[in-house]
């Protein structure tokens, strides 16, 4: 089986390692001495064929390295093999000098060693992941850090053909890293430059309450496909379904909803109003909802599609409706054919700021696939789809999320 490297990538190597050697009293072989002198001459392709002179199990080489060769040779007994590397890389000069580095470096193996001719690398830069300004590094690199790490997820065809290695970087990617894999059942691993073994921190056999996003998919995908958007209190309170509107900061504290809520979202207390944005807890929870496939979290499928017979067109009351609301409901039971039947419910409030949503409301024990719909004229109606008898709740979030994505082909 093939497996996908993920690789954070640290300046050790150029800022620790190859200074200290070049400071050292101690004489220096051939290998050593040509290694210097290409960091002298700020040689990148040099540095990189010089560094084939040496073992990749040599401390001088740097952790990042040391620990590729021991997870190679580890798969390679497990008869996986590591055919992908991707490095990650903060957004700096000496960051993107780094990654390039060991691109080329693995490049010029994988011509050199037979046993990794099937080796591709690739770089990531992680925008704003930098130390000059802390509050960028916090607000939209450890984010940026999270969407980096799905995207290579997500080319890789899912957790279970990925490793992820968070030894060099910034320490807060370790915990990036390490809250992934618990999310997604990866194995990450570390290994300081002291250390001759690495540590792994192993999914542990736990599973994520996704009951939250069930309730709150249409907030947490806008959050999620909108990645700078942010709401104040009545936006981010209208996807609550509370009697009365929360207005006041005070009363948003002591909400059900919110306290489970807040570990997901930034709060920010501007001038005039609070300000909640989706932080990196946040984005990675809902990558755990939407690529669950571990033994926890079966892999969401949607309903199985039904016989015509099975299926009846939406017959909605003779109430008015919003502007274009029949034909919406019609098109999305015309076009998934897993859904038996619409039909219309009472309207009380508008939900969320979108026009268009979907979202599970849970009554005497029951999850209701639910959909909004406003018009133009802020004119809104809700509606319940229903679906096969054998329908269980991993279809059920797979249907609001593949609802929620493709409410614009509707």
């Amino acid at each position: 089986m093939f497996k996908t490297l993920i690789c954070t990538v640290g300046t050790s190597f150029i800022h620790g390692n190859l200074p200290r050697l070049m400071n050292s009293d101690e004489p220096l072989d051939t290998s050593l001495m040509q290694l210097i002198k290409a960091f002298r001459a700020n040689n990148l392709i040099e540095l990189s064929h010089a560094m084939l002179n040496i073992s990749p199990e040599s401390r001088i080489l740097g952790a990042e390295v040391n620990t590729i060769e021991i997870l190679l040779g580890m798969e390679h007994s497990k008869e996986d093999f590591i055919n992908q590397i991707f490095f990650l890389t903060s957004d700096t000069e000496e960051g993107i000098f780094s990654a390039t580095l060991l691109k080329e470096y693995y490049s010029a193996r994988s011509r050199r060693d037979q046993s990794l001719s099937a080796l591709h690398t690739d770089i990531r830069v992680v925008k704003d992941l930098q130390d000059k300004d802390p509050m960028l590094f916090k607000k939209s690199g450890l984010l940026n850090l999270v969407r980096a790490i799905s995207q290579c997820i997500h080319e890789s065809g899912g957790p279970q053909n990925v490793i992820i290695d968070a030894t060099g970087g910034y320490k807060a990617q370790i915990a990036i890293a390490v809250m992934f894999g618990q999310a997604l059942g990866i194995d990450v691993m570390y290994k300081h430059e002291k250390f001759t073994a690495i540590i792994d921190f192993p999914p542990m056999p736990i599973a994520l309450d996704f009951s939250l996003f069930d309730r709150f998919s249409d907030l947490f995908l806008l959050c999620y496909y909108e990645p700078a958007l942010t709401l104040n209190i009545a936006e981010l309170t209208s996807y609550f379904e509370t009697k009365n509107r929360i207005s006041a900061y005070s009363d948003l504290t002591t909400n059900k909803d919110y306290t489970r809520m807040k570990l997901f979202f930034e709060h920010e207390y501007s001038i005039t109003e609070h300000l909640f944005a989706l932080n990196h807890a946040g984005l990675i929870y809902i990558e755990a909802a939407l690529q669950s496939n571990s033994s926890s979290h079966p892999a969401l499928t949607l309903p199985k599609q039904l016989q015509e017979s099975e299926r009846k067109k939406p017959k909605l009351r003779e109430d008015h409706y919003p502007k274009g609301f029949q034909q919406y409901v019609t098109r999305i039971w015309e076009k998934e054919k897993w859904i038996s039947t619409v039909i219309s419910l009472p309207y009380d409030k508008q939900r969320g700021i979108n026009f268009r949503g979907f979202f599970l409301h849970e009554i005497n024990g029951e999850k209701l696939l639910i959909g909004y719909y406003r018009d133009n004229d802020n004119f809104g109606a809700r509606f319940r789809i229903l679906t096969g008898s054998k329908t269980n709740n991993y279809h059920l979030r797979a249907s609001l999320i593949h609802l929620n994505k493709n409410i614009n082909n509707y």
